[in-house]
């Protein structure tokens, strides 16, 4: 808890000398640390990917439970395998963006608002 408080008053010192409010990308050297709310949502960054990660990893799981199964009678094939598809793509966009927002990487965040915003536009192309 000192080390959060060490750390806003530091960034209280800068706001107040006229330094940078705000980091931008163009204003951050290789030790700078980050503002307290970025680290923040990183972190919530970070959690919510890895909980869509193991929703991923459970609907796979569903999925190639009742391949195994006699559901696959119940359900058919194209049911469990869109099961399958859908769990490895969230599986997979929720690793790209858990391991992003850890290493702070511009193009595996992009990777992931990208395929969201595929996806919402191929949801409101079928919608249409």
């Amino acid at each position: 808890m000192t080390s959060i408080l060490k750390r806003l008053d530091k960034y209280q010192k800068q706001v107040d000398e006229g330094g940078p409010a705000v980091f931008s990308a163009g204003s951050r050297k290789a030790g700078d640390e980050l503002p307290l709310w970025m680290e923040i949502l990183q972190k919530v960054t970070m959690g919510l990917h890895f909980f869509f990660f193991i929703v991923g990893s459970c609907i796979v799981a569903i999925g190639g439970y009742s391949l195994s199964t006699d559901l696959v009678k119940f359900t058919g094939t194209s049911v469990t395998g869109a099961f399958i598809a859908a769990g490895v793509l969230i599986f997979l966009f929720s690793f790209i963006g858990c391991f992003g927002a850890y290493k702070k990487s511009r193009c595996f965040i992009a990777i992931v608002s990208d395929g969201f915003l595929l996806f919402i536009l191929m949801s409101a192309s079928i919608l249409v």
